[in-house]
């Protein structure tokens, strides 16, 4: 098996070839494959989001599905060459982390892992199952698998290129609307309920064991404090907040640690599933629409895909959904219209679980609603990160520089040297909320000073919201230790 390049300056033809033979011999054993020219460009901008490193594969191939003996496969390459037609591919590639020391933070915590067994195994699975039982009527919907190879110290990952079948992402700055969410939560119930279904017959962890929480948990709720520290530091920016400055001062370290527990006590849900993990605006593929002027949109799309599936792994579904809630939506649309969404999601996934032969009548429309309100502080800590997004300075964050040289493969050696030392020590909760501060002080100084308005005024709807809903009440936390999270769940 050919090496997978570590950046996208290593992409050579050879390599490009292999590649798609693996692909195109999947379908036709027989195939030659012959790369007449390809292209590796720019998938995505600084601020995406994305941790790895994406760029777009265009490649003009001549492609020979042959039935028998191929003879003399130089000969016959080279008789390809100079035939006329071409087959044109589209391709998105996914490579590790430029930065080394992401990169292996990425291997050690299993990040790479899961992602290339959701393409390549997982969701294939599902879809297996669910289209045996229910003659496909809940197709779990990503970009198709191409090609990948993971291991300690490789990671590639090809995917198909749905901009070329009109998907894109919504405006990371506009917030999902109603038509969108309702789509968005389709896919999740399928995924949430095919993967619970699936587990209750073949345990789905035992065969993907790297699906299990380990320490995701743990850094899902890492920059916290430094959250409710900066709502304090913009509140005292402003004039008259002196009432909720002090709640949220009183409320601090249990708001803190009331987060971290919602996700200790799996006794606490009464549905465990596959969830996505980083559900937010910018991982989700609408297909546009034409509009009657004949531009495109994606306000009124019918179909949308999830990616980006680096954090997956086995958890409660309301995560995912406080999650994608508080990550993509309003305050105000949240208000007006999280009951409906939240009965919509429960409709899907309940019917999903009756003709998968696994119903959960004991998984009622209240219960998931009170299991929902035990993650409302995740949620609302979620949406102060990721009102970060609304900033300037947010559209600039990268977790690490593309390789656009040759790399010098005795440094690159010493660097993960480095990195294998000093890994363990960075994933240590207070380095990584030390580094989280130090990536992210030009979007707070952007808040202080007050001069991004819809910045601002997001960022106090999101206080406010939480004001609303009870957050930094001192009656929540007023109780026994013994007692502290579970009472205040249930009061929220």
């Amino acid at each position: 098996m050919m090496k997978a390049p570590a950046h996208r300056v290593e992409i050579s033809e050879a390599w490009v070839e292999f590649m798609l033979r693996d692909y195109i011999n999947r379908h036709n054993p027989q195939a030659i494959v012959t790369i007449k020219s390809f292209n590796v460009s720019n998938a995505t901008k600084p601020g995406d989001g994305y941790s790895g490193d994406l760029c777009l594969l265009d490649i003009q191939a001549h492609i020979d599905y042959c039935d028998g003996d191929n003879g003399d496969l130089e000969s016959k390459k080279a008789e390809l060459n100079n035939h006329a037609g071409v087959n044109n591919y589209s391709f998105i590639v996914k490579l590790a982390n430029p930065n080394v020391f992401f990169a292996h933070m990425q291997t050690v915590i299993g990040q790479n892992m899961r992602e290339f067994k959701i393409y390549s195994e997982v969701i294939q699975e599902l879809n297996k199952f669910q289209r045996e039982k229910t003659s496909n009527q809940f197709p779990i919907i990503i970009p198709e698998y191409i090609y990948g190879k993971c291991s300690n110290d490789e990671f590639v990952l090809v995917m198909e290129n749905m901009k070329q079948l009109d998907y894109v992402t919504n405006p990371k700055k506009s917030p999902i609307n109603l038509h969108q969410s309702k789509k968005v939560l389709e896919q999740q119930a399928r995924v949430h309920a095919v993967s619970y279904a699936y587990n209750n017959m073949h345990n789905l962890l035992v065969k993907y064991p790297c699906l299990k929480p380990g320490i995701y948990t743990e850094l899902l709720t890492v920059g916290m404090p430094m959250n409710l520290d900066l709502a304090i530091e913009y509140l005292e920016s402003i004039n008259g907040q002196g009432p909720l400055i002090k709640k949220i001062r009183a409320a601090k370290s249990n708001v803190v640690k009331t987060c971290k527990d919602s996700f200790k006590n799996e006794s606490n849900y009464q549905i465990m599933c596959l969830m996505h993990g980083d559900s937010w605006n910018n991982n989700f593929l609408f297909k546009q629409k034409v509009d009657e002027n004949g531009g495109k949109s994606v306000k009124d799309s019918d179909d949308v895909m999830l990616i980006d599936w680096q954090i997956s792994h086995w958890n409660t579904p309301v995560a995912d959904l406080s999650y994608f809630f508080h990550s993509s939506t309003s305050p105000t649309f949240r208000k007006t219209h999280i009951d409906e969404l939240l009965k919509y999601y429960h409709t899907i996934f309940t019917e999903i679980t009756i003709k998968l032969g696994t119903p959960v009548p004991h998984w009622t429309f209240d219960q998931l609603k009170k299991e929902y309100d035990q993650m409302k502080v995740f949620g609302f800590l979620r949406a102060l990160t990721f009102a970060g997004i609304h900033s300037d300075a947010g559209t600039n964050l990268t977790l690490g520089d593309v390789q656009t040289g040759v790399t010098n493969p005795v440094i690159n050696s010493i660097k993960k040297g480095i990195a294998k030392a000093m890994v363990p020590l960075m994933l240590r909760p207070s380095i990584l909320e030390a580094g989280m501060k130090k990536m992210l002080n030009p979007v707070r100084e952007e808040l202080l000073s007050g001069k991004n308005q819809l910045f601002c005024d997001l960022f106090l709807e999101i206080l406010i919201e939480a004001e609303q809903n009870g957050i930094f009440e001192a009656e929540l936390y007023n109780t026994d230790e013994s007692e502290n999270v579970s009472r205040s769940l249930k009061c929220i």
